[in-house]
Parts: structure tokens; C-alpha cells; sequence
């Protein structure tokens, strides 16, 4: 899981200009994300509000952290649902198997505040993993990204 060490040393780099941003609005739940490639991590926070996302496997090792607000989190393995349970502030969880699939479900009118760690990539990615990148998808206007940076370093 996420340390308290790693949620302190995020904090930290939110002082620096590294950030990068993008508003992923193609799909469900729309996300602002803040990112940044550090010590070998790709650290994510994103800020989402209402909405479902498709089943999905990740090409790297992910760790999340719910640090406010909620969502429900289902799991699947080899098209079959292992578990759902409702995630809420303070819950986390790990996506260590190329082959386990999540997907995030917001109620409408619900938002969630949350940081994802990608600690490394799998050797053998699942042929789904979706991406955001060559998706014609914009950075978040300056004024938004420092007012999402603001709100990130309160709820680290």
C-alpha cells in the first residue's frame, strides 16, 4: 500500500514546477490528472466526479490511495467479478497481476480525490491496457491545475 512516507514525500514534490496535467474527458468518469515521472514511480493524482469506467487491466503495478470522497471498485479476473466494495477516504488498494481487471464506479453527483503509484511495468502487459496517451487529450488550464495542486497538498 501507500506509505505515509510516500503520501509526505508527494506532498513535497507539489512545490515543484514538474507536474504535468491532462484532462482525460473521452471516457467515464471525466478525471483531472496531476503526474509526474520521478525515482522510477509515476506518480498520479486525480480529482473525478460522477460516472462508470469500462473494465480495464493496467500495464504496470498500480497502488491507490482514496484520500476523499468515494467510489465503488469492482475487480475482475479472467472476465469473472471477484469482488465490488465501496472505497471511501483512507481506503487503498493494489493492482499487482496484469491480468486482474478494475473498474471505478462514481454515483452521480460524487467526486473522488485519490493518488495512484505505477511502481513498475509489467514484463507481460495485458493486450486491453488502455492509454491516455496519443488521445488528443488537452492540459488542464494553469489557473485549475494550481487550484487542483492547492487541494491535493490539504488532503496529503
Amino acid at each position: 500500500m501507500i506509505s505515509y512516507k510516500e503520501l509526505a514525500y508527494v506532498r513535497e514534490l507539489l512545490d515543484t514546477e514538474e507536474w504535468g496535467s491532462i484532462l482525460i474527458n473521452k471516457r467515464d468518469p471525466i478525471t483531472r490528472r496531476l503526474f509526474l515521472e520521478k525515482d522510477d514511480k509515476r506518480y498520479c493524482l486525480h480529482y473525478m466526479r460522477s460516472g462508470t469506467t469500462k473494465p480495464h487491466p493496467h500495464k504496470y503495478n498500480v497502488r491507490v490511495k482514496i484520500l476523499s470522497g468515494r467510489y465503488k471498485h469492482h475487480l475482475f479476473l479472467n472476465g469473472e467479478k471477484l469482488y465490488s466494495e465501496y472505497m471511501k477516504e483512507g481506503s487503498s488498494y493494489h493492482i499487482g497481476n496484469p491480468n486482474l481487471f478494475h473498474q471505478v464506479e462514481i454515483e452521480p453527483m460524487a467526486y473522488c480525490w485519490s493518488i495512484m503509484i505505477n511502481d513498475y511495468y509489467f514484463d507481460n502487459p495485458h493486450e486491453s491496457c488502455i492509454s491516455t496517451a496519443n488521445n488528443n487529450l488537452q492540459e488542464i488550464e494553469e489557473t485549475e491545475k494550481q487550484e487542483l495542486i492547492r487541494e491535493f497538498r490539504k488532503l496529503l
